[in-house]
């Protein structure tokens, strides 16, 4: 924060934008990542057109990486984190799957 900005960068489908050292402050606690979505409605929107735009909306994006995850998880030989679950997102999803 010597920058005076917080960015979010702990969940995998919110974007990098800074939170302000004053909101901070003035809330008196670090904001979870999703609450961009309150805070920065605008910026937000026009981030989530962008990628719908590349690739599809974020539920899109997921439902392919999850049809990719579910063949390789037939495979019963399997004992690694496949690199899609990196895509993937969702807190502890990996440690789910692999269980």
């Amino acid at each position: 924060m010597a920058s005076g900005r917080l960015t979010a960068n702990s969940v995998k489908n919110i974007f990098d934008l800074p939170f302000s050292e004053g909101l901070i402050r003035s809330l008196r606690l670090i904001p979870c990542s999703y609450l961009l979505y309150y805070f920065k409605p605008k910026e937000m929107l026009a981030i989530e057109m962008g990628e719908y735009y590349k690739g599809g909306a974020r539920a899109q994006v997921v439902q392919k990486v999850e049809k990719q995850l579910f063949e390789l998880y037939k495979n019963p030989d399997l004992n690694v984190k496949p690199k899609e679950l990196e895509q993937r997102g969702g807190a502890y999803y990996s440690d789910a799957a692999a269980k």
